[in-house]
């Protein structure tokens, strides 16, 4: 038996109003905000006292410590002992969404009316694409590289950069997934510039920035090339031309063959006639292609060493030699060939080239200036006040930095000298100072940008190394202004998957390098060098951590492809190759303590005090902290997750150790599925010198689970009674996004396991030895007790565990049955339905809410005719579909464009709309279902093209 049944009236959350036969409903109360249960752990007003944020818009209907509340209420009602806990009810209580609001506009930290100005170099959208501005600054142009190919590929001679709308409706994308490029390109790359008897050739090795300059530098057939592009300008102002300008550092050692720029926007089988002649008296060429009325001209001079000339018809150059110091320069342009005639001689007058290309190798002038001071804020946490750990805020300037960049943090790590290296998803570097002490003057100052989603920064002898999808870059200062002028390639080969590389970045002991991708864990040598694959891929990896021996710990977020809830697995390892784990899955995280986990960090720093030893996760969803005991579980490691208090303004994303004094801090970011309160944050997690309670080990026994400790345990300790333990694991689904918490005990039924302590016993190691005779193999258990009684100071152990692996009884309690199964098979499903449903349909069945039996609204007679957004605004959104989407939610329908996004014009019966409108726990209750008809209404009219 579950629950006893309640009253149906009694959990109503939405008071209606009753007008004649119809019923006026206020949506100012929300249906959404009621708790799914009358139990009151499932209040999400309760949990609140002490915390941070709870003020905040996001946190409007979150439920806090959900697990912990839930058992504190069984242990003050020991008669209440129903077969089955009921389960987390999905973010902020379930209603709204599977989500919550953590995705509504509204509840964006930070929305940034206007984007930041660009930068000479700017990279974005995971393919190694380089926009380089150039030209006139009040009229500036752009230079399209692509660092993968190695090659040009496109030219628009006056065009604007910006950062487009986002997803969720924010007006500048403030997480540097996209850029916009307006105007029109007037030239186009070949695919690829070098070519070697017949086989491409070439590879891009870094970029130099001397002011509103940029070098690249590339390998060519044993060759260092570097290449200066720009934008010159005719005499009479009217034209512009690319210019390209070519410098050899070191000797060509075969021949190779250049390809010129070509005619941009040709259609499909376009031919492009090409010729040469040389230019008398300049010993240079002018290569022409012509396609229709649009033609491409290039002046193309070589100088010192470089022996180069035109070949078929001209659209490739020869280099035939070149020693270092050698120069050439190609000047191009397209457009009508009209015109042409005026072009030619404006390119031909074209002075001198420019200072040489090695000569912008220095540094150049200060590009960012301004910095911007702070002042960090002590002991800012109630939750922890008190207490052996305390949070420390550091103010990021998100309004005040005068470059007006999103402060997105993403990345840190520390030089020896106590500076950090902060990075942001926009391709920002940050160099903090004054991280220390009482952090009374810290100086933020911009140290790079234009990078790709840099997500993991690593200081190598006191150059930050950053993980910018497809390249790894060494930031280099060369001229001590503390900017970063030269961005090497570190990596030497390309990284894969471009759309989702570019996640975390660490370091073993012996100083190899580690990231996380989809596609799996790599490791590269310390020199940059090697790719080599040490484990699994998952669904959207974002943290990561590495022991000193090279064990490293990636995650995988909760969804379909087989992810019932968010996961921390680990690399292939001695000490996991008989692991029985599915994917080396070592934690199943409970959706109510981290719905999406953010990095981790082995300590061994003594200065951190009771977790000076431990390994440290932070939450990117829940914005909290909590430390992991790994227990190798003879060959199959296991992990257990203890929370710690306090919470951080954004989703934590990364965290790292301040070498001066071993202290923790954490960056974070307001993304997707957070709770952030703040665009990003900084914080530093501080030792007060107070001792702490800490688990250090444990083991699951087919009898019950052994608990070891830092120090050993006063003398007392809970009685058994005083103990809660359930376990419960989720459905991994390869179509299911995302899983309703599941008995263990009882498969495909919903709700979580309470388990017996039979006894509790000391150990001769100081811990202790819970006898659990009903424990199974099991994704989640959670044991939770008050610790000391009589003189001793309480302390609450609250702690979460996967039990991959069952080892044999202990002596210390009666054996358990020889049938018990030691293994944990995680349940999985092709498909499992809607989570969000089943979850709704549970609690609706629970308390006398039968969704299947709910009131369907009046079907609405309508005209084909008469069909329109404004018809479908009138007669349903206003009436049904406002609570979940007004203004301000993830999925606004208050706006034609909002519910356009839901349409699918080409194959109207599988818009997204109509299987919202038809879903049976949507709308949710107590606002009655859709009729059938209303959604056929909805279907014709988008059949008849979805007008306005």
């Amino acid at each position: 038996m579950f629950l006893r049944p309640v009253p149906w009236l009694a959990c109503l959350f939405l008071a209606p109003v009753w007008v004649g036969d119809a019923v006026a409903l206020d949506y100012g109360a929300l249906p959404l905000r009621g708790d799914q249960s009358p139990l009151p752990y499932y209040a999400t007003s309760g949990g609140r006292d002490g915390k941070r944020f709870t003020d905040a818009a996001v946190n409007r209907y979150r439920i806090y410590d959900f697990y912990a509340r839930q058992a504190d209420y069984y242990l003050a009602n020991p008669s209440d002992r129903p077969e089955l806990l009921p389960p987390f009810p999905e973010l902020d209580g379930g209603r709204r969404g599977h989500w919550g609001g953590t995705n509504d506009r509204e509840s964006g930290a930070y929305d940034r009316p206007k984007g930041p100005d660009f930068t000479t170099v700017t990279s974005r959208a995971g393919k190694g694409i380089f926009h380089v501005l150039a030209g006139p600054a009040q009229d500036p142009g752009v230079i399209v590289f692509n660092g993968t190919a190695g090659c040009f590929e496109g030219f628009y001679p006056s065009a604007r950069m910006s950062a487009p709308r986002h997803t969720f409706s924010f007006e500048v994308d403030r997480f540097g997934f996209s850029i916009d490029v307006a105007g029109k390109a007037t030239l186009a790359g070949a695919g690829d510039d070098w070519r070697c008897e017949g086989r491409k050739t070439g590879r891009f090795t870094g970029y130099y920035v001397h002011g509103s300059s940029a070098v690249f530098r590339s390998e060519v057939e044993g060759a260092g090339l570097l290449e200066r592009p720009s934008i010159i300008v005719s005499k009479d102002g009217s034209q512009r031309f690319l210019s390209r300008d070519f410098e050899f550092v070191s000797g060509l050692e075969k021949p190779v063959s250049f390809q010129l720029p070509q005619i941009a926007g040709l259609q499909d089988g376009a031919v492009v006639k090409w010729s040469a002649r040389e230019i008398p008296g300049s010993g240079g060429w002018l290569v022409r292609g012509e396609a229709g009325d649009l033609v491409c001209l290039h002046r193309v001079k070589a100088a010192g060493s470089v022996k180069l000339k035109p070949q078929g018809g001209g659209a490739v150059l020869e280099v035939t030699a070149a020693s270092a110091g050698g120069r050439w320069r190609v000047l191009s342009w397209g457009g009508s060939g009209s015109l042409e005639d005026g072009i030619r001689a404006e390119l031909l007058a074209v002075a001198a080239q420019d200072p040489a290309p090695s000569s912008l190798l220095d540094g150049g002038p200060s590009r960012f200036g301004e910095t911007i001071e702070v002042a960090g804020v002590l002991d800012v946490d109630p939750a922890c006040r008190g207490g052996a750990y305390v949070i420390d805020d550091i103010p990021v300037p998100i309004e005040t930095n005068p470059y007006r960049t999103p402060m997105t943090l993403s990345g840190i790590d520390f030089a020896a000298d106590g500076s950090a290296y902060v990075t942001t998803l926009v391709g920002d570097v940050w160099k903090v100072t004054g991280l220390e002490g009482d952090l009374g003057k810290v100086v933020w100052k911009r140290y790079a940008a234009g990078l790709d989603l840099p997500m993991g920064v690593e200081v190598v002898n006191g150059a930050p190394h950053v993980n910018a999808r497809r390249f790894i870059f060494r930031l280099v200062d060369l001229n001590g202004d503390g900017e970063a002028d030269y961005y090497e390639r570190f990596s030497r080969e390309d990284i894969p998957q471009a759309d989702d590389a570019g996640r975390d970045l660490h370091r073993d002991a012996a100083g190899n390098f580690y990231f996380n991708a989809r596609s799996g864990i790599f490791r590269i040598a310390a020199d940059g060098s090697g790719l080599t694959k040490v484990g699994e891929g998952s669904r959207n990896p974002f943290g990561l951590s590495v022991r000193k021996d090279g064990l490293v710990f990636s995650d995988s977020s909760e969804g379909e492809s087989n992810n019932g809830t968010c996961t921390i697995y680990e690399s292939a390892h001695p000490e996991n190759v008989a692991s029985t784990a599915k994917q080396r899955r070592i934690l199943y995280l409970p959706r109510g303590v981290d719905n999406s986990p953010g990095s981790r960090l082995f300590l061994d720093e003594p200065r951190f005090g009771p977790l000076g030893q431990s390994l440290l996760g932070i939450s990117y969803g829940t914005g909290g902290w909590y430390y992991m005991v790994r227990d190798s579980a003879e060959g199959t490691p296991q992990a257990a997750v203890v929370p710690m208090p306090g919470s951080f303004a954004s989703g934590a994303c990364r965290v790292a150790v301040q070498p001066r004094d071993g202290q923790v801090f954490v960056a974070g970011l307001d993304g997707w599925g957070d709770y952030a309160v703040a665009e990003g944050c900084l914080h530093r997690v501080r030792w007060t010198g107070r001792e702490s309670a800490v688990m250090t080990g444990w083991k699951a026994c087919k009898n019950g689970l052994l608990l070891t400790f830092k120090d050993p345990l006063g003398p007392q300790v809970p009685a058994p009674e005083k103990w809660f333990v359930q376990q419960w694991n989720y459905v991994d689904s390869t179509k299911t996004y995302g899983s309703p918490e599941y008995s263990a005990r009882f498969p495909g039924r919903i709700g979580h396991d309470r388990l017996e302590v039979r006894s509790v016993q000391r150990t001769d190691e100081g811990g202790l030895f819970l006898e659990i005779p009903g424990l199974l193999p099991s994704m989640c258990l959670q044991v939770h007790a008050r610790m000391g009684q009589g003189d001793e100071e309480p302390w609450l152990l609250d702690a979460y565990f996967t039990l991959n692996h069952l080892m044999a009884d202990s002596p210390l309690a009666a054996a358990s049955g020889e049938d018990k199964p030691v293994v944990l098979r995680v349940p999985e499903e092709d498909a499992n339905g809607d989570t969000y449903e089943n979850v709704v349909s549970f609690f609706d069945q629970l308390y006398g809410r039968t969704t299947a039996g709910r009131a369907e609204s009046a079907a609405i007679a309508y005209r084909r005719e008469e069909l329109s957004y404004a018809w479908l605004r009138k007669n349903l959104i206003d009436a049904q579909c406002m609570p979940c989407h007004g203004a301000g939610t993830q999925h606004d329908f208050t706006t034609y464009e909002g519910l356009m996004k839901k349409v699918d014009p080409a194959n109207p019966g599988k818009s997204p709309i109509l299987g919202m409108l038809q879903t049976k726990s949507m709308p949710p209750y107590p606002l009655p279902s859709v009729p059938a008809a209303t959604c056929e209404a909805v279907l014709e009219w988008i059949k008849q093209g979805a007008k306005e």
